[in-house]
């Protein structure tokens, strides 16, 4: 495979979850990636996400439902 592999996380609530899935990303062996998390504004993952400063773009939405968080992030 080549070529820049995107990975988008939608975050709604349980930040132990989404750590999870973050970690899971992570360890994968592909490394040309960039990770795109998206989370309403009100869920607040900023200090949740800190560790993967630098490692991941966080996307703060408006939306709250599925497709939304989806937009936003793409």
């Amino acid at each position: 495979m080549s070529g820049k592999v995107t990975v988008v996380v939608l975050a709604h609530e349980h930040p132990e979850l989404l750590l999870e899935s973050l970690e899971s990303v992570l360890e994968q062996t592909y490394l040309d990636m960039e990770i795109v998390v998206a989370a309403p504004a009100s869920t607040n993952l900023n200090n949740t996400l800190e560790q993967y400063q630098g490692r991941l773009t966080y996307c703060e939405t408006e939306s709250v439902d599925f497709s939304g968080m989806m937009n936003a992030a793409l």
